[in-house]
């Protein structure tokens, strides 16, 4: 009786442990690219693809960023080819996330985002979990649920 119920308790905790990421949801190569990846380790993940041409964008950068914690990360993801003009609009809007610049627009080819801002969260082993694009006060409330 007692060797059945330790096979039953094993199975079970087997069976509810995290399972691989699909290929499809992993961004783990994509953010190995970026310099501090290492202070990505463990954490939630917010990516923000973002453009110097979306007025959004501002909004949900901030919203990120205010989530922000020891816990939750954010990326802004940009695929603009003047960087120049990606970091002085960053420093206007006093916006200061971690930023992967995407000038060969790998990335953003995978996302295919069909609008911006688009808005992907990722588990603490980098699986996304979570996407939506706009700033609207809904999707923020999601964002703010999703990464508590």
């Amino acid at each position: 009786m007692r060797y059945l119920l330790v096979t039953l308790i094993s199975l079970i905790i087997s069976s509810n442990a995290a399972a691989e990421c699909p290929a499809d949801r992993d961004w783990s190569d994509e953010l190995s690219v970026h310099q501090g990846y290492e202070e990505l380790q463990g954490k939630k993940v917010i990516l923000e693809f973002w453009a110097t041409w979306c007025a959004p964008c501002v909004v949900s950068l901030k919203h990120a960023q205010e989530l922000a914690s020891d816990r939750v990360a954010v990326v802004a993801i940009n695929s603009e080819k003047d960087t120049h003009r990606a970091q002085s609009f960053l420093k206007k809007y006093a916006l200061d996330p971690k930023v992967i610049w995407d000038t060969d627009s790998r990335i953003l080819e995978r996302v295919a985002p069909r609008a911006f801002p688009w808005t992907i969260v990722l588990d603490a082993n980098h699986c996304e979990i979570w996407s939506a694009s706009g700033a609207h006060p809904d999707t923020l409330e999601e964002l703010k649920k999703v990464v508590e």
